[in-house]
């Protein structure tokens, strides 16, 4: 309600001009800020795995496969609200950390001073204590990505857009 003067001003919004249709799009548009991080960091990963696969093949000589570059297919699903790409975002965080403490016990049995490669050209070493905290704090990210992505809010949200999807194709 607003003031004109000094009469006041009611705003009644009927007819087709806001339809179910066009609120369901307003209501698509208020996103969780951390499903949109969410899905950033898949697509931002996936786009480093690529650049990685990229590098090894044209200037190392050799070929290169990562399960990582999957991100950009599941980070652009994730900032659309794809159903499937919930899914197979949960499924490649439940392999992180199925992975996790076969890195940690590499890293372990590893010598104390870690080489350190960017792109295949060798940029020094880190102590294990280094690499045993990165590591830490890439499962601490993969946690707080799952627990975001299994919140009941976000479920259903991703839910809610599946659905919405479905009758829109009718």
């Amino acid at each position: 309600m607003g003031q004109l003067g000094s009469a006041p001003i009611a705003v009644t919004v009927t007819g087709t001009a806001f339809s179910d249709k066009s609120m369901n799009f307003f209501a698509r548009m208020r996103r969780p800020a951390a499903v949109q991080l969410v899905g950033w960091l898949f697509f931002a990963l996936g786009v480093c795995a690529a650049v990685a696969i990229v590098v090894a093949l044209l200037f190392e000589r050799r070929i290169s496969i990562s399960i990582e570059v999957l991100g950009l297919w599941i980070g652009a699903g994730l900032l659309r609200h794809e159903a499937r790409y919930r899914v197979w975002a949960t499924r490649l965080l439940i392999l992180n950390f199925c992975v996790a403490p076969f890195a940690a016990a590499a890293q372990i049995l590893a010598p104390n001073q870690l080489p350190v490669t960017v792109f295949g050209f060798a940029a020094g070493s880190v102590p294990l204590s280094v690499a045993l905290t990165a590591l830490a704090l890439l499962v601490g990210v993969s946690v707080w990505q799952y627990w975001v992505l299994c919140k009941p809010d976000v479920r259903a949200l991703f839910t809610a857009s599946r659905t919405e999807d479905a009758q829109a194709s009718v």
